[in-house]
């Protein structure tokens, strides 16, 4: 027994973000962790836990007013959220401040949930950047050397170990039952069975690159993952109706291929598509959507998928776009006010946070705009998170805020201080 769990990114495979429970009556909050905050926050029983960016600080707060439960001292940067069974709390650390390959400290480590006693490290020589998945009592997780590793939960025993063709960066990978496919750099996405531990397939995408760097979702079979444009993605016609300094950069890029460093690079745009779980292939393909800003760092993109219709946001494009994950017809779009997490689809409505720091509902069928809300420091990878009643969101400056829903959907909301 234990608390609910969250066991991997975002909860569960189609990145819903929604935890069971919640405060009778929800109450708006506002907490300070004293730590950069750039992952999502996990939400399991009474806690809301948060990683810290530039501190390696895991910060446990309760649920229903934010204060400090417990805090724990990581050997490096926590990237991406903390993932539980309700018993035990799992998180990767590491940094990629000279590369994305990062640099010692790297690995993951587990704590008590209730307590927060430690309970087990293991270090590798590839850095862990990712949240890792939790199935029944295995904890499986990629290192940025593509090396996946199955151990116990409880003890951190290894169980396994494979590799796979590449490297995760910051995309973690995704379950659902005994499969975790994997995102890797620079372009192949693979699906791993865990138990027995053995790779069913991977799947090479030529014309997209840091595919390692966004977290796929899973749906009905398909798997929707994303990857930045490489000048030879567009179609011709695509490419005319590029702006003339994108097509400049992207000819630049096909003729002097030996000048191009994929951390810098001004790639064209963003795709999305399609997988089919079961064997690997391509579905679908999203259309081009070309660049309209730099963005520093990874590149995100990841979608959330609920019925019939998915949500993903495109960093690089700056745009949100709504989609059929089994046909990828597009339903519509809109500007991401710069945001980089994750999309939070609630009933018909659906939630992006800006790093402008402005906070949009939109009609989820038609994606109308709904409601506004700003605040003054923005959003980076953290998406908002939902548990019953509450939404909370995470600051570049590492404050937690908790509005009730709502609040939020109807944008009755304070100013946040």
């Amino acid at each position: 027994s234990g608390a609910a769990p969250w066991v991997q990114h975002r909860g569960n495979a189609s990145r819903a973000a929604a935890a069971p429970g919640g405060p009778s009556t929800p109450t708006a909050w506002h907490a300070t962790t004293h730590t950069p905050v750039r992952a999502d926050v996990s939400v399991v029983g009474e806690l809301v836990l948060v990683g810290g960016h530039g501190s390696g600080l895991l910060v446990a707060l309760d649920r229903s007013n934010g204060v400090r439960r417990w805090s724990a001292q990581l050997p490096n940067w926590i990237h991406q959220a903390p993932v539980s069974d309700g018993q035990v709390v799992a998180v990767g650390f590491g940094d990629n401040d000279r590369s994305f390959g990062g640099h010692a400290p790297s690995g993951v480590a587990a704590y008590d949930l209730v307590s927060g006693r430690r309970l087990w490290t293991e270090f590798e020589n590839g850095s862990v950047m990712t949240s890792p998945a939790i199935h029944d009592s295995i904890v499986a997780y990629v290192t940025s050397n593509g090396v996946l590793r199955v151990r116990l939960l409880v003890t951190g025993q290894l169980l396994g170990t494979t590799q796979l063709p590449g490297g995760v960066i910051m995309g973690p990978p995704v379950l659902t039952g005994d499969t975790l496919v994997v995102t890797l750099d620079p372009n192949n996405t693979c699906g791993v069975d865990l138990s027995p531990l053995r790779v069913l397939w991977c799947l090479r995408q030529n014309g997209l690159r840091m595919v390692g760097h966004a977290s796929a979702a899973i749906k009905d079979g398909v798997i929707v993952a994303s990857g930045v444009a490489t000048a030879g993605t567009p179609g011709l016609s695509s490419y005319v109706a590029l702006p003339l300094r994108l097509q400049a950069e992207m000819l630049k890029a096909l003729l002097f291929p030996e000048y191009l460093d994929y951390r810098v690079a001004h790639f064209p745009g963003q795709v999305f598509s399609g997988i089919n779980l079961a064997t690997g292939k391509v579905r679908w393909t999203s259309p081009f959507f070309e660049r309209r800003r730099s963005v520093d760092g990874h590149t995100s993109g990841t979608a959330a998928l609920q019925g019939g219709i998915g949500v993903i946001v495109l960093p690089v494009a700056d745009t949100v776009v709504a989609f059929e994950p089994t046909t990828g017809t597009i339903r519509w779009t809109s500007g991401a006010n710069q945001a980089r997490g994750a999309p939070l689809i609630l009933g018909n409505q659906v939630i992006i946070s800006g790093r402008n720091g402005v906070i949009e509902v939109r009609q989820l069928e038609s994606g109308v705009l709904q409601c506004t809300l700003r605040r003054e420091r923005g959003y980076d990878r953290a998406g908002p998170i939902l548990t019953e009643g509450m939404l909370v969101f995470a600051n570049l400056d590492g404050e937690i805020e908790a509005i009730p829903t709502a609040d939020l959907l109807t944008c009755h909301v304070g100013d946040g201080t």
